[in-house]
């Protein structure tokens, strides 16, 4: 696993990734707006506390998706390539849903069964309250730039 060709992207790769987001995004604005959410978390409260966006990335049965909330606003948002009303999603939703409305992010969907990881991350790096994901073009790019 990891960032072979043509192969799923690793949970270690996308924790990696994610908290190389953060430090970069720490380096250029001295704080951080994204806190991504992982077992190894290099950020303190403060930067909880001062961030505009929570991200948590899910991996099950070999497919990423993410939650996002808002966090000066409560709003929840998840980000899938596979859909809008994914079977493996309803438990943590049913969770949230009593508290908080799920909104379901318009992204592209993957082509393939491995793009997801990636997809996820670039959610993640690009997402600021709005949609800026405009389907195929935007996906076949992206995707043409890691093949």
């Amino acid at each position: 696993m990891g960032f072979r060709p043509i192969g799923y992207i690793c949970n270690m790769a996308v924790l990696f990734a994610t908290n190389v987001m953060m430090y970069n995004e720490r380096k250029l604005h001295e704080h951080v707006q994204r806190i991504i959410m992982n077992p190894i978390l290099l950020v303190g409260m403060q930067d909880i506390l001062s961030a505009e966006f929570l991200f948590a990335p899910i991996v099950h049965g070999d497919h990423w998706w993410c939650y996002c909330v808002k966090l000066k606003s409560m709003e929840f948002f998840v980000f899938d390539s596979l859909g809008h009303s994914r079977k493996n999603r309803t438990r943590i939703e049913n969770y949230i849903k009593p508290s908080f409305e799920v909104q379901c992010v318009d992204t592209p969907i993957q082509p393939n069964g491995r793009d997801c990881g990636v997809l996820v991350l670039k959610f993640i790096e690009m997402w600021d309250g709005v949609s800026k994901f405009d389907g195929k073009a935007w996906l076949t790019t992206l995707l043409r730039s890691y093949n």
